[in-house]
């Protein structure tokens, strides 16, 4: 196999790190005059559309950790967008719903959503949103293998894992 360039402008973990970077940057500067940061903003949509989700539902699927998806609920907790309550049966476990606030920020927000979706979508042929879309989810998952093994430094293979087709 051909050893890959350290820098290669076209590598997919290049690309995929700077798309990320430039939605981020698009969405904080179109998220700012709501008072709402990307990750805030991510969760409004989930829970308006799946109330009543525990922390560790919406961890999984906004794709971050337990700790960080706390952090986000705690600062919406403190400014009146949420409302979590004890689940029945469950002493522990909590049921997130947006509050009459976070539920009228989610609505508002709604258009823009449609509109980041269909900008950045431009362009692309349902075949084409489905294919990255596959893409991706196999990206993740085998990022998700890559961190289950928990491969350190100095214990990488060899040689790189065989790239499929």
């Amino acid at each position: 196999m051909q050893e890959l360039p350290l820098w290669d402008e076209s590598s997919l973990l290049l690309l995929i790190s700077a798309t990320r970077r430039r939605m981020r940057q698009v969405a904080w500067r179109w998220l700012a005059p709501h008072d709402v940061t990307p990750q805030q903003y991510t969760v409004l949509m989930v829970l308006s559309e799946r109330p009543g989700i525990s922390l560790r539902e919406v961890a999984e699927l906004v794709w971050v950790d337990n700790p960080t998806a706390s952090r986000i609920i705690k600062i919406m907790l403190e400014r009146d967008l949420v409302v979590a309550e004890t689940a029945p049966g469950h002493g522990r476990r909590l049921r997130l719903t947006l509050s009459a606030k976070g539920a009228a920020l989610a609505q508002s927000l709604r258009q823009l959503r449609r509109h980041l979706i269909e900008g950045i979508e431009t362009g692309l042929s349902e075949d084409d949103g489905a294919q990255i879309r596959k893409t991706l989810r196999i990206l993740m998952s085998n990022l998700a293998r890559m961190e289950a093994e928990g491969f350190t430094p100095d214990q990488l293979p060899a040689t790189p894992p065989h790239r499929g087709h």
